[in-house]
């Protein structure tokens, strides 16, 4: 056999070479390990961050506004007419603010959210009152009530059309009262966004109920 005799120059290169192809085994042990372990840090920042857990928490109440959204486009333009006066209101108070004094100062004092808040909710209430009033386009409790009226025909009478209305105005009362609690609170610079938070979760759980009441009866 030959044998070969490297010189310094050679034994150099070879050695850097070997130094190569083993950091280049490492790179490559090391790039299978992290993706063993990324996938649970993935997980774990997913779990801290903040948006997410954030969404977490408010999802349950879009559901809930998402399905009184639909509900009221659907039966009734009371949402649609809400959020045109919304608009109109929102022009003109911006309008009046750039020219009065008075209102600039409110603003100033209180802060442009809360007033428009406040003007929000007045709003809603008001278009919804509005479409609650009339017993014929009447929405909560509507599919209730036609199911009752289909079952028992006329052997109740007046007894049930009676019982609706009674109910109907108790949740038109609580409504004004509430109202009134959270205006209330609003001009003495309370926390009314407290107060309004049992109203809401009352609307809701009554628009609810009469939404899966009318896919149970299918009024």
């Amino acid at each position: 056999m030959t044998a070969f005799t490297l010189t310094q120059e050679q034994r150099a290169q070879t050695r850097k070479l070997s130094e190569r192809i083993i950091s280049d085994l490492k790179l490559q042990n090391r790039g299978a390990q992290t993706t063993t372990v990324t996938l649970p840090a993935w997980m774990r920042s997913l779990q801290e961050n903040q948006f997410l857990r954030k969404l977490a928490k408010v999802l349950p109440y879009c559901v809930l506004g998402g399905t009184l959204a639909v509900h009221l486009l659907a039966s009734t333009p009371v949402l649609a007419i809400g959020i045109g006066l919304l608009a109109a209101v929102k022009l003109i108070v911006r309008k009046a603010k750039n020219n009065n004094p008075v209102i600039q100062r409110m603003f100033a004092k209180v802060g442009q959210r809360k007033y428009m808040r406040l003007i929000a909710a007045l709003l809603f209430g008001g278009t919804l009152w509005g479409s609650l009033n009339n017993p014929v386009h009447a929405q909560f409790l509507n599919g209730a009530e036609e199911f009752f009226e289909t079952t028992f025909g006329d052997t109740a009478g007046d007894t049930i059309p009676i019982v609706f209305g009674v109910l109907r105005a108790i949740f038109l009362l609580y409504i004004a009262v509430s109202l009134i609690r959270i205006i209330n609170a609003a001009r003495n610079d309370d926390d009314w966004q407290q107060m309004a938070k049992a109203p809401l979760i009352t609307v809701m759980a009554v628009v609810v109920g009469d939404v899966l009441t009318t896919l149970v009866v299918g009024a």
